[in-house]
């Protein structure tokens, strides 16, 4: 565990570098994992990496080539999140208030050799993650990054956030046309989140900085400049929400030139995500 400046996390290395838990004054700001947990779908947030969201039809083809991915059961027939959330990260840094997780991941399904690394941290700020990717391999490669943290619902749940538009998803769950926020739902102004429908929709443009009631309280998120869209996850009768900072929408692979970020051979992109407790709110 970690702790600093009131804050406590907990983190599971071997369970996808999820977050388990995090704490403010002893309430939850994420939604908390099991005791030992097993599925990475309950944890607290994990890294998105080398994409975030779905893939459709868990294919797509690059620089001349077709490529095949591994679809989960539960989210057929696309693929997933990338890789880096079903696999075990390696600790390489603990203490008081800060862990550094790496991880190698050679060409396989994914037919590029890739490394990341995580870097988290406790202060005066709140949380902050840091999640850098490099291509190890000798050809270009899509290189998606984005975190999925689950905020721990209460009493009034709020959101607030400005984006430009929203992707329309088509019956299956790809997105296939851009609209003004309000098609949706408009969180400019401040939203609660009542559990009562779904909302699975990725915004794009928005200003990389959030806001959202929750267990501990107000809670600010907010986002580095290269993570330019913000999926959110409310899944109806659940006491959570996702915000979820990304770069690119759902099925980048297979939209206009220029929506997937790419990374050539040796390079390395990197962002990073904060969450703290809002302090002028409490």
């Amino acid at each position: 565990m970690l702790a600093a400046a009131g804050y406590e996390l907990e983190v599971c290395p071997q369970l996808g570098g999820a977050v388990t838990a995090l704490r403010w004054q002893g309430r939850d700001i994420l939604r908390p994992a099991p005791a030992t947990p097993t599925d990475i779908l309950t944890t607290s947030s994990f890294p998105l990496i080398p994409f975030a969201n779905r893939i459709a039809g868990g294919r797509f083809d690059w620089q001349g080539r077709s490529i095949d991915l591994p679809v989960p059961e539960d989210f057929a027939p696309h693929a997933l999140h990338g890789s880096g959330w079903r696999s075990a990260w390696t600790p390489v840094r603990q203490r008081v208030a800060d862990l550094v997780l790496d991880l190698h991941h050679p060409a396989g399904a994914w037919p590029w050799h890739w490394s990341a690394r995580q870097r988290v941290s406790l202060g005066e700020g709140g949380l902050e993650i840091a999640l850098s990717l490099s291509n190890q391999g000798e050809t270009d490669m899509p290189a998606g990054l984005g975190f999925h943290p689950y905020f721990a619902l209460a009493g009034d749940p709020r959101v607030r956030f400005e984006a430009e538009s929203v992707w329309l998803p088509g019956g299956d769950d790809i997105p296939v046309a851009q609209a003004a926020p309000a098609t949706i739902a408009d969180f400019s102004d401040g939203r609660v989140v009542d559990g009562r429908r779904l909302i699975d929709h990725c915004y794009a443009g928005w200003r990389r900085a959030a806001s959202i009631v929750c267990r501990a309280g107000h809670v600010r998120l907010t986002a580095s400049p290269a993570v330019n869209h913000l999926h959110l996850y409310c899944p109806p009768g659940e006491d959570f929400a996702c915000l979820e900072p990304v770069t690119h929408r759902p099925d980048a692979l297979h939209g206009r030139s220029g929506e997937m970020p790419v990374l050539r051979p040796g390079e390395t992109s990197d962002i990073w995500m904060r969450i703290a407790i809002d302090q002028m709110s409490e």
